[in-house]
């Protein structure tokens, strides 16, 4: 067995940025392209987590192309009635439904997965911390939800320190910080799944507009984290952006599977 330690960074997205890393993932095995250590916020961390724990990327695109949002979205009656609450509604989508889907899927031990590091921001002052650890989180799914729980649409989760966590994305949405030094791995995969949204869609609702909004920001953040780790390691650093048209965070287009998949396959068969 080969001794090369290949880190694979995986970008938050939302449920389309589920289709895109799968068809990122599946575009990294067609090059048999395998990590050995992992990382990844929101939608990255959900990837990931499937990832370091033994699940192959075929297995993933069937998982993920029999969803649909009623699948993973329980949206919350009282969120219609939120201004009648002087502190608001924590969340207005329940997490219930992702988490049974992780528990159906993903192991609960530890020590069956390799090496994963999931990020999330303390919800009081913004701090980003990786949650996947027995000290942090209760169980492996809870590090993972914490850092896919969006501020503002998903319920914030309390860890074993005390302290309510969310989606962390806010803080690095493509999470290079996690395992420095990054000059450690002879190979490092930043892959992107930040759609391009239309900013002039008027069928969006108020909340996905916000949303999409907070994205463009989150782009310009992940220029900069690329920029850094290139400055860092160089040519062994390689960056897979398939800069696609996305329906919006809250909806799934499974034809982007595809989609990812033939952009990857053309980024590697460059370097």
């Amino acid at each position: 067995m080969s001794d090369q330690k290949t880190l694979i960074i995986r970008s938050g997205g939302g449920l389309d940025g589920l289709d895109i890393h799968t068809g990122i993932w599946l575009g990294l095995n067609q090059f048999n392209i395998q990590g050995t250590h992992f990382s990844g916020t929101s939608a990255g961390a959900i990837i990931s987590g499937y990832n370091a724990a033994g699940w192959n990327s075929n297995k993933m695109r069937i998982r993920i192309s029999g969803l649909t949002e009623k699948d993973v979205l329980d949206y919350r009656n009282l969120w219609q009635l939120r201004f009648l609450f002087m502190n608001g509604i924590n969340g207005f989508i329940n997490n219930d439904y992702i988490i049974n889907l992780l528990n159906k899927d993903l192991p609960s031990d530890w020590n069956k997965y390799l090496p994963l590091k999931t990020w999330a921001v303390n919800s009081t002052n913004g701090d980003g911390k990786n949650t996947f650890t027995s000290s942090m989180a209760a169980n492996p799914i809870q590090a993972i939800v914490a850092s896919m729980s969006i501020r503002g649409v998903f319920p914030a989760l309390k860890l074993l320190d005390g302290i309510y966590y969310t989606d962390g994305g806010t803080d690095e949405n493509l999470p290079v910080t996690t395992w420095e030094p990054l000059s450690q791995f002879d190979k490092v995969y930043l892959c992107v799944a930040t759609g391009v949204s239309n900013p002039w869609d008027n069928t969006l609702g108020e909340v996905e507009t916000l949303l999409q909004n907070i994205g463009m920001l989150m782009e310009q953040q992940v220029d900069h984290a690329i920029a850094d780790v290139q400055e860092q390691i160089g040519d062994k650093c390689v960056v897979i952006w398939p800069e696609l048209q996305t329906p919006g965070t809250l909806h799934f287009d499974h034809s982007l599977i595809q989609q990812a998949f033939d952009e990857t396959v053309k980024i590697l068969s460059r370097e």
